[in-house]
């Protein structure tokens, strides 16, 4: 029995000793080697402390590093069809009274004026951007990479593309490389009103009674905004046949349906309007000069009358 005490007893020193998992007295847990200058990895505490918190990380940054305060991942299975993955989630209990709420929340802190870039959140589908996103110039409150698919009404005071000389390459003037106008290929575009429907096939409820109230009341809401944007009429060209003008404004994307690229129906709209004023300063000039020609018919045919009256008798 004595034997088994001190066993145990040395084990436990040797546990202690290499730290991989440490509980303070103020409740604080740590999961790996202690370090001093280190907060907890995992941090619980009620909402007596200065901040309420789930779980919370602060870490000291390693130079060569990717150095991760919060990480999550899922290992997907082949063999499940109906599951859903999610590597971070956040939700939040909307307070109606006051507050602000989110389920997600990233910031970027910065108090230097030499940096290279950031984000508060970088998202990518990239596996190559996330572990390489050295190309992420300037700082910004989010910062994308790769397919990104907005549905509803998205909000934004200014839109810019890239249009800088250096990023552009084969380039060939419109207005001089000869070939079938823009003025004719836009005569050529159907402008349709229409009602939308939605691209994505949302399951309906089996029975709505087996709803918690916080989900049905959010399906009543999802339903009322979808009937709210299906109801407006909308005005548009149709991808198939814009395909058949000018192709490159065509994307079918990932979900099988064809997307059109308004953006850059600008340009043509401002070199077809180019080749239409072209059309009426020709226009004019053909004008004025029929204008003096005639004028000048006239003025023969009046000097040619004058030149054949009768001499006046006394």
């Amino acid at each position: 029995m004595k034997k088994t005490i001190i066993l145990l007893l040395m084990a436990l020193s040797v546990i202690s000793a290499n730290a991989q998992l440490k509980v303070r007295q103020n409740g604080h847990v740590i999961i790996g080697p202690t370090n001093p200058t280190d907060t907890p990895l995992l941090l619980v505490r009620d909402s007596t402390g200065t901040s309420a918190r789930g779980i919370g990380a602060s870490i000291n940054a390693v130079s060569n590093s990717a150095n991760v305060a919060i990480s999550g991942g899922v290992s997907s299975n082949s063999s499940m069809s109906s599951e859903s993955n999610f590597g971070v989630f956040g939700s939040v209990s909307l307070n109606p009274n006051h507050g602000r709420n989110f389920g997600v929340s990233g910031m970027l802190s910065w108090n230097n004026t030499n940096f290279y870039g950031g984000a508060g959140v970088y998202a990518t589908d990239y596996t190559y951007m996330f572990s390489f996103p050295n190309n992420l110039q300037g700082l910004y409150a989010a910062y994308f990479n790769g397919h990104t698919n907005l549905q509803g009404q998205t909000m934004a005071q200014e839109i810019y593309t890239p249009a800088d000389n250096s990023l552009s390459e084969n380039v060939e003037s419109v207005a001089t490389r000869g070939g079938e106008g823009m003025l004719d290929n836009l005569l050529k575009m159907n402008v349709r009103e229409f009602n939308m429907k939605s691209s994505q096939s949302v399951e309906e409820p089996k029975n709505l009674d087996d709803m918690t109230d916080e989900v049905r009341q959010s399906y009543d809401y999802y339903k009322k905004d979808q009937e709210k944007l299906f109801s407006r009429r909308h005005f548009g060209l149709s991808a198939q046949e814009l395909k058949g003008i000018y192709p490159n404004l065509v994307l079918e994307a990932q979900d099988g349906y064809l997307y059109v690229n308004y953006t850059e129906l600008v340009p043509v709209l401002i070199r077809a309007i180019q080749e239409l004023n072209d059309k009426l300063d020709n226009a004019n000039d053909n004008n004025g000069a029929m204008s003096m020609t005639m004028s000048s018919a006239r003025r023969s045919t009046m000097v040619r009358s004058a030149t054949t009256l009768p001499s006046p008798t006394r």
